[in-house]
């Protein structure tokens, strides 16, 4: 359902220029993860795409509970924008179509080249979510740790 939000000055422009973003899940108690994304979407205002793959703790969280957040900074020191809303997985029929052979071949933090993805038939393993988005707001970064696991888990990322 896509529903018409507000638009938050300064938003599009950052979203536009934010290859990486941080997408938060929960799981079933409502456990927070949190992980840096690609993000090859432009509008932070329609449906939001992430392409990985099925066996990861981000599509275990989406099929136990749909609320997704997806944090990336502002051009304003200190401040973030904030997406919320509810995720899903897309259909096989969607996977098929749009997923591109090369949009997670790469991984830096194994090693400094372009390598398979660990999967033998990796076709079988590829999952889309797509985040529809409910409130769009700008906020402060807050100061107590437990509110900033968010840009903690920059550092120390989660499948």
């Amino acid at each position: 359902m896509l529903i018409e939000l507000k638009e938050v000055p300064g938003m599009r422009e950052a979203f536009k220029r934010s290859r990486s973003v941080i997408l938060t899940t929960y799981n079933a108690e409502g456990e927070r993860h949190s992980r840096p994304m690609i993000n090859y979407n432009e509008d932070p205002y329609k449906d939001i795409k992430f392409y990985t793959f099925t066996e990861t703790r981000k599509v275990r969280d989406i099929k136990e509970r749909s609320e997704a957040v997806i944090s990336f900074p502002s051009e304003q020191e200190g401040k973030v924008y904030r997406i919320k809303g509810f995720a899903k997985l897309a259909d096989s029929k969607m996977v098929s179509n749009e997923w591109e052979w090369w949009y997670l071949f790469y991984h830096p933090e194994k090693k400094p080249e372009w390598q398979l993805s660990g999967y033998g038939s990796y076709t079988d393993h590829r999952a889309i979510i797509i985040v529809e988005p409910e409130t769009a707001s700008l906020e402060e970064i807050p100061s107590d740790y437990a509110d900033l696991k968010d840009y903690e888990d920059l550092v120390n990322p989660e499948q």
